[in-house]
């Protein structure tokens, strides 16, 4: 009997204000990357990506190369994601920034790679709230970019950040002492450009 064991996990990457103006185009080259490994089934897929509001990396993932669209592990897998993905993108906080195929719909079979758009302080809400409605595991080649207006609100979704199978830190720019705090929301360390968004040490 086949068995897919993927456990389940968001595996928030965190980029600091520091790193998004320093390289930017390399945060998104390796996000991209990172993200759409295996068309999204891996379960230390990064699921959600938070960057400062007024950094370039938003509009960067919007021009973006994307991977071409690849089929899922198997129709259940499919079924599953598109559920998903449409309940996420259905959500008023969230919107869609782009799908790999602009002419295809979100349900796609097989699905482009498809980055949905939210603010921090949104899902600082349903952390806090433990609705489970815009921070949540979407199995497949889909991630949720979160802008943040100040390094407050990334360290206060590193602080509510359930335990998962893999985080990752583009530091740069940030006190000691809050990289470490920070570190509680990634791992056990914090990585200074971690291609595979798993934790390393700076």
């Amino acid at each position: 009997i086949p068995f897919y064991g993927e456990l389940g996990s968001v595996n928030p990457v965190f980029v600091t204000e520091g790193a998004a103006a320093s390289r930017p185009e390399a945060i998104v080259s390796e996000f991209i990357e990172s993200f759409t490994l295996g068309a999204g089934q891996f379960c230390t897929k990064p699921g959600v990506l938070l960057v400062p509001r007024d950094s370039a990396i938003v509009e960067r993932l919007a021009d973006a190369e994307l991977p071409k669209a690849a089929p899922l592990l198997n129709p259940r897998i499919q079924e599953g994601y598109v559920k998903t993905l449409d309940e996420l993108a259905s959500q008023s906080s969230v919107s869609v920034l782009r799908s790999g195929d602009a002419d295809a719909d979100l349900g796609a079979d097989p699905p482009g790679p498809t980055l949905l758009t939210t603010a921090a302080a949104d899902l600082l809400a349903d952390l806090r709230e433990g609705r489970d409605e815009v921070f949540r595991e979407c199995f497949g080649p889909t991630t949720l970019v979160a802008s943040y207006d100040n390094e407050d609100e990334l360290l206060a979704v590193g602080q509510f950040n359930p335990r998962g199978h893999s985080g990752g830190m583009f530091a740069g720019g940030l006190a000691g002492g809050d990289a470490g705090g920070l570190a509680g929301g990634v791992g056990e360390s914090v990585g200074e450009s971690p291609p595979a968004f798993e934790p390393v040490t700076v």
